[in-house]
């Protein structure tokens, strides 16, 4: 049996011919991970991710490039990038007071409170592992598709998903200043995760497909 991260992997699979027997089961959260705010606030924009993934220097060049001076001209709001970046990327946008390259943090969780976790990427796939931890907070997350790929987020309701820059902007202006609609998403973005993604739900769901595959498979010798 081949187990895959998401559904979409799972399908990608089974199209292209794979003749094993597939199944989806996520990794999880871990319990620790999950906090919900008592009171969404936002006070910062973040971006998680070092630039050796090319897809995060593409997703970040794009953003501060496009709208990163309009965002923050209409919020005040810093981008803060974390991870490790080269000299030349960090010089090259040094001159900008609303972009702010952080480095390694040492506590991410405490770092990410009060922040909308923005995820800009039009290349790569996968799973991320930081939209699913951004969840687990109820940190309001915007995304485009591909970036949100294989976790079956709904825009409007546990984020929001936006794919031209124009609606990137507007969607995070949105919850900037709409206090409802930040509330709803955080509030629903902490459920999904804990539904979907928490270390109980994905434990018991892959014990069954251990004990179902070995319930079909009775001559199967362990090595």
């Amino acid at each position: 049996m081949v187990l895959t991260f998401s559904e979409d992997d799972k399908f990608k699979l089974i199209k292209n011919g794979l003749h094993t027997k597939v199944e989806n089961c996520a990794f999880p959260i871990l319990d620790e991970a999950f906090e919900l705010p008592d009171n969404c606030i936002i006070e910062k924009l973040l971006f998680v991710g070092g630039e050796s993934h090319y897809p995060n220097k593409e997703a970040v060049d794009w953003y501060i490039e496009t709208i990163a001076q309009s965002v923050f001209n209409k919020t005040g709001l810093i981008l803060n990038i974390t991870g490790k970046w080269s000299a030349n990327t960090i010089k090259k946008y040094e001159s900008l007071d609303y972009i702010n390259f952080v480095g390694f943090v040492d506590d991410l969780q405490s770092f990410s409170r009060n922040s909308i976790l923005i995820v800009p990427l039009k290349i790569g796939s996968g799973i991320r592992t930081k939209i699913l931890y951004g969840l687990a907070q109820g940190l309001p997350v915007v995304s485009t598709s591909l970036g949100a790929e294989g976790i079956g987020l709904l825009s409007q309701t546990n984020a929001i998903i936006a794919d031209d820059m124009d609606d990137f902007e507007k969607a995070i202006l949105s919850i900037v200043e709409k206090s409802d609609l930040r509330q709803f998403i955080s509030k629903n973005a902490y459920s999904y995760a804990r539904d979907n993604f928490s270390q109980t739900i994905l434990g018991d769901r892959r014990l069954f497909l251990y004990k179902a595959l070995l319930a079909d498979n009775h001559t199967i010798k362990l090595t």
